[in-house]
């Protein structure tokens, strides 16, 4: 098993997986009550996910960051985590799971600008492109049933769209680290430290606000820890140590590509209940995410082909 998680196959199945978790989270996110503080509730579940791997981490060699860069490197990425959760469950009080959900999909765009930026992705405009059609399936996602078109766009969708630009800094900023040697090549132990130094940072401005959490507190019933507890296990741990893995592996836009499909868990979900109904707009948009999927792992796999060093080489800055 572990031989198949290894390969570029491997990597696209954990992918797939990936994109199951993550869009199912948006609605399991979406119960809580708007009254419960979203700063609280990522630092709660952060702090769970990192005990849930603890019994893993400590029979870990290399456990503990040995250099500043490596304390650096998690801190950084710890802080784009907290952003882009506290972000989440502040959007969520503001606006549905499905426009959440597919605004979500702006990643891989970030993504590929933000890597290029730091010369880890290839260059050329039509992966751009291929891109971009993803983002316009997105949009027509979010804008599905609003009169106004942009306008439509309240806060709940310019602060999430602020959050994905941080998770897409996460996924570009960890493989950087792991190509120059600031951090291991290990998804458990870059999953555990960010996680926890997220929380540590978010823990901070959380107690100094008015009441120091009181209310949150009194607010927490047993069914909302119950919810955190499977957002800590199935959206952060296990999706969190699916990223590291894969981006060994593949491309970050093309790990970020599986984003287009998040939309159709909580999509399905919308459907079932009767708010959203099928029509030729969300056809198309469908449509458009379907292509922009199969184009992109269509066109790293040919890439990978063309690129693979015989000698095992790096490619692309990673391992190939």
């Amino acid at each position: 098993m572990n031989r198949i998680l290894t390969t570029r196959g491997g990597a696209h199945l954990m992918m797939l997986v990936w994109a199951l978790l993550v869009g199912g989270s948006f609605p399991l996110a979406a119960t809580f009550d708007a009254a419960l503080s979203p700063l609280w509730l990522t630092v709660l579940r952060f702090f769970m996910a990192a005990a849930l791997m603890l019994p893993w981490v400590v029979r870990t060699p290399g456990r503990l960051p040995n250099s500043l860069r490596a304390w650096a490197g998690y801190t950084l990425l710890g802080g784009f985590l907290a952003v882009f959760f506290g972000a989440q469950f502040a959007a969520l009080n503001l606006t549905s799971a499905l426009s959440v959900a597919a605004l979500f999909v702006t990643l891989p765009s970030i993504a590929w600008l933000l890597a290029r930026l730091v010369g880890i992705e290839r260059s050329g405009l039509g992966r751009l492109a291929v891109l971009l059609v993803g983002a316009t399936g997105a949009l027509g996602l979010t804008l599905h049933g609003r009169s106004g078109g942009l306008s439509g766009f309240g806060p709940g969708e310019w602060l999430f769209l602020a959050g994905c630009a941080c998770s897409a800094a996460y996924s570009v900023s960890s493989r950087w680290f792991v190509v120059r040697d600031w951090l291991p090549e290990s998804p458990l132990l870059a999953t555990f430290w960010s996680l926890l130094i997220g929380a540590c940072l978010m823990l901070l401005p959380a107690v100094a606000t008015q009441g120091g959490g009181d209310s949150f507190w009194q607010r927490l019933a047993a069914a909302d820890l119950l919810t955190l507890a499977l957002l800590a296990l199935f959206a952060s741990v296990l999706t969190f140590w699916i990223l590291q893995r894969a981006m060994q592996q593949l491309m970050p836009s093309s790990v970020a590509a599986y984003s287009y499909l998040t939309p159709l868990v909580s999509l399905g979900l919308s459907l079932q209940a009767g708010s959203t109904r099928l029509d030729a707009g969300i056809g198309v948009s469908l449509a458009l995410l379907a292509i922009t999927v199969v184009l992109l792992i269509g066109s790293e796999r040919g890439s990978a082909g063309r690129s693979r060093a015989p000698s095992g080489g790096r490619l692309h800055g990673g391992r190939a």
